[in-house]
């Protein structure tokens, strides 16, 4: 073989490996979480509930420079069914959108490290993912304002 069909060769099999590596990066990634968690009342600071939360969707990855995005829906107590969109912060560390609860008010939606942490913030509730007790809401609302602060 001569050195311009070796070098053809190579260019071929380098354009094929960059498109397979694409469209592998670009395939949407399933998630399907189930958490317990607790509403937590702003004014009165005290647990309002405990809640069984489902989020079920896709993470469709983007190139870089751009944010990475997350379609599904969040289920909680098993009957309230809440579209998702959204998209991850400046940095990628977590994603954030807005919905509307049963009263048509907006509430900011973050989704922490992974789909590991979830919190709400409403005006008179949050909601924490996964947490049972005021200090592991803590947790997760600390966890959240940090990755927020670091992203400004």
């Amino acid at each position: 073989m001569n050195i311009k069909k070796k070098y053809a060769i190579g260019v071929l099999l380098i354009i094929v490996l960059i498109v397979s590596c694409y469209v592998n990066y670009k395939q949407p990634i399933r998630v399907t979480k189930e958490y317990v968690g607790i509403k937590y009342g702003k004014s009165s600071e005290e647990i309002v509930e405990g809640l069984n939360v489902k989020i079920d969707g896709y993470l469709k990855r983007s190139l870089p420079f751009w944010s990475d995005k997350f379609d599904g829906r969040i289920t909680i107590n098993g009957e309230k069914a809440i579209e998702l969109d959204l998209v991850y912060g400046k940095k990628n560390k977590y994603l954030f959108g807005m919905i509307k609860n049963e009263e048509n008010q907006s509430i900011g939606i973050y989704i922490l490290d992974n789909f590991e942490k979830v919190l709400t913030i409403g005006e008179e509730y949050n909601i924490a993912l996964p947490a049972k007790t005021k200090e592991e809401y803590r947790e997760v609302y600390d966890r959240c304002t940090e990755l927020v602060d670091k992203d400004k």
